[in-house]
């Protein structure tokens, strides 16, 4: 994946964390503000730059213990709201076409 791709993901996943964890915008909320630069950082310093896989995967684990722990919490946080966000358009559309509601 390239480096530019995953940066976007990264500050994606950080800013849904921001906002609903935190309830603030990333810009408002420092501690998530460093560690997206702290992600930025490891993504330009990766010794694998556009041949590498998600961080995640990787053998090579450049990011510091906690740091590691919040990306992945973030990351929980992604897939939650994937997963409501797929629920109420369904329950919105389909349901409401069948008259389910």
């Amino acid at each position: 994946m390239e480096i530019a791709k995953e940066k976007k993901i990264v500050k994606l996943m950080i800013q849904i964390y921001s906002e609903g964890h935190d309830k603030k915008p990333l810009n408002e909320n420092q501690k998530m503000q460093e560690l997206l630069d702290y992600a930025y950082f490891r993504l330009d310093k990766c010794p694998f730059k556009d041949n590498k896989k998600f961080c995640s995967k990787c053998k090579v684990h450049c990011y510091k213990p906690e740091m590691r722990q919040q990306i992945k919490n973030s990351c929980v946080m992604l897939v939650r709201e994937c997963f409501l966000s797929t629920r109420y358009y369904y329950l919105n559309t389909c349901c409401r076409k069948e008259n389910k509601l």
